[in-house]
């Protein structure tokens, strides 16, 4: 039997390197206080759906974030931390403005391994894996997965390979809905914002 149900993947919200326009990778930034009000937003938007379940990184900023949907949800869910889902490492990047990143994002990856950094190869591998244990449920359900940037764009990858080149920008607190019939994903709806209004 194959995997049935929706994945709501969620970008963490702001943090104070978001707004200060920093790189952050695997270094960590706190959550900023318009952050802590998008996580009760997107806590908001959950309580509408039948979540089974909370994945999130173990970064503090995605974790933080977990917390805060998972007190606010009326009922009692799993609340699961993956070091699978944690941003790429950026290696010497990190902590360096954000634009450089904006600029050249190919130069970036691609030479964040030789600056201390993660392979795109490497962070793929970790987000097929976090997928693969995933998808081997057979019971229908929703599934929330707090992640980053890279991260959110991998899982995209993973699921449905050829989509995911269209996906450029995710703001922070944007929510993904992937609907899988059958063991076949498909979009319903990608970087949903308006619920951080």
């Amino acid at each position: 039997m194959a995997f049935r149900g929706r994945l709501f993947l969620v970008r963490h919200p702001e943090t104070h390197d978001n707004k200060e326009g920093l790189i952050q990778g695997q270094q960590d930034s706190p959550l900023t206080t318009r952050g802590r009000l998008q996580a009760l937003k997107i806590a908001e938007y959950l309580k509408g759906t039948s979540l089974s379940a909370i994945f999130s990184s173990d970064l503090n900023r995605a974790a933080e974030t977990a917390r805060i949907v998972s007190s606010n949800i009326s009922w009692q869910i799993p609340l699961i931390y993956d070091r699978r889902l944690r941003e790429i490492g950026f290696g010497g990047y990190e902590k360096q403005p954000v634009r450089l990143f904006s600029e050249d994002p190919r130069r970036v990856l691609e030479t964040s391994p030789q600056n201390g950094g993660e392979s795109l190869r490497h962070c793929y591998c970790r987000v097929k894996s976090f997928m693969d244990d995933l998808l081997m449920s057979s019971d229908e359900k929703d599934i929330a997965i707090i992640t980053h940037y890279i991260i959110k764009i991998m899982l995209l990858r993973v699921m449905i390979p050829s989509f995911a080149k269209e996906v450029k920008d995710i703001p922070n607190g944007a929510i993904s809905i992937i609907q899988y019939r059958g063991g076949i994903p498909s979009p319903l709806t990608i970087n949903l914002v308006t619920h951080l209004r």
